[in-house]
């Protein structure tokens, strides 16, 4: 399958000057000066004697989706996104259970998070100016980032698009939703299993896949949802055979999809962070009479703010 590339990363050269650098304005200086305030400072951690329920039950109860992996002196030793358990379940980290030969979902969930952790750590301490935490996610395509503290090298909190947009965004920015959503939507059919659909967000890098049904959309399949089916132990009472390959072969249609936030592309993104934040949520649908013509996240916000 090809992998598909979203508009922000095909455009991203054009937030880069030609050292390499991104090219925005001082949006950010202007808004706040410091890194301290957007740090959320309470997260939740694991071990590294962890193992993927204990992770999926952080992100399900936190609806954290980065969760640092620290040492018992509080060191950090690693990593684990959402995404890293979708990848381990039908992406580019499935090798693994090959290579342990977990066939049972119980053994699927007792497998070590620090088989899976990304250990080439990208972090900041909080002396960090904003300008550069913001260039560190837009040059390595990520979200949120560890702070670790500048003295002891501990975890102080987490800095994401999320906290920095709650911080800037007013509620007219003179931006409409047209100006920087993605207009490319990968969608997945109603009739589809949780296997294909997963790989095809792993495929794709996406973390929300909208699910339409002759033509209507019915929800949205997301990374939560997927790692809810574990983290809250909804799958073992779906599965009849205990088998991970079971898990896989579920229906969409068996899956608690998530109900999506509707904006229309005429609406200042400024809104639509008001109503993001209202809904707990990190993205919309853009629907016209019907009809889906993009999707509008948490980093388009950011970018169409910092291009400003």
């Amino acid at each position: 399958m090809k992998k598909f590339i979203p508009r922000r990363i095909k455009e991203r050269n054009r937030w880069l000057r030609s050292d390499g650098k991104p090219n925005f304005k001082t949006v950010i200086r202007r808004a706040i000066s410091k890194l301290e305030p957007l740090i959320v400072k309470d997260i939740a951690t694991v071990t590294l004697a962890s193992t993927i329920l204990d992770v999926c039950e952080v992100m399900s109860r936190y609806n954290q989706r980065l969760v640092p992996v620290i040492t018992t002196d509080d060191e950090l030793k690693g990593v684990v996104s959402g995404t890293d358990i979708l990848h381990l379940l039908a992406g580019e980290k499935s090798d693994i259970i090959r290579k342990h030969n977990i066939e049972s979902i119980y053994d699927f969930i007792k497998l070590p998070i620090r088989k899976i952790m990304s250990e080439e750590l990208i972090v900041v301490n909080e002396n960090v100016s904003i300008d550069e935490v913001i260039s560190i996610m837009i040059l390595n395509n990520i979200g949120a980032l560890p702070v670790i503290d500048s003295k002891s090298n501990k975890v102080l909190g987490i800095v994401s698009e999320g906290s920095i947009i709650k911080h800037i965004a007013k509620s007219r920015t003179g931006i409409t939703v047209s100006e920087v959503m993605s207009r490319e939507v990968i969608v997945s059919n109603y009739n589809k299993t949780l296997g294909p659909a997963i790989e095809d967000m792993c495929v794709s890098g996406i973390r929300r896949l909208p699910i339409v049904n002759e033509g209507k959309i019915v929800g949205v399949l997301t990374w939560r949802n997927i790692i809810d089916l574990i983290g809250r132990h909804e799958v073992f009472e779906m599965l009849s055979s205990k088998k991970l390959s079971e898990l896989l072969a579920i229906p969409l249609s068996k899956i608690k999809l998530s109900d999506p936030l509707i904006v229309s592309e005429d609406m200042d993104i400024g809104e639509v962070t008001d109503r993001m934040r209202m809904a707990n949520t990190d993205y919309a649908l853009v629907v016209e009479e019907g009809n889906l013509k993009g999707i509008i996240t948490e980093r388009d916000i950011l970018y169409g703010l910092l291009a400003k």
